[in-house]
């Protein structure tokens, strides 16, 4: 649990979380690419069109979903309401 700890701290050390401005950008550029994709099928637009704008959708919630965990990461041991949280701890039994 500690180095698992140590690793998150190292690696917001090297690479900080996004900041939440990050996070509402990407998720502008989702609501963006879904508005197009929404567009493109109300045009009924060929299917090459209108998967290669799904594609860009995809890969759009994918950056924000990755951005919102790292958003989340806090240094240190992990604390449950402000209290060790052992539940990651694999030597306590369920």
């Amino acid at each position: 649990m500690i180095s698992d700890a140590e690793k998150v701290e190292k690696e917001l050390i090297k690479n900080p979380p996004p900041s939440e401005a990050d996070v509402e950008a990407a998720k502008a550029v989702v609501k963006e690419k879904g508005e197009a994709v929404a567009q493109l099928k109300s045009a009924k637009a060929g299917k090459a069109e209108i998967t290669a704008s799904v594609a860009e959708l995809n890969k759009a919630k994918e950056n924000l979903s990755r951005l919102e965990e790292r958003s989340k990461l806090k240094p240190g041991i992990p604390q449950k309401d402000g209290k060790i949280d052992y539940s990651q701890n694999f030597f306590v039994p369920f």
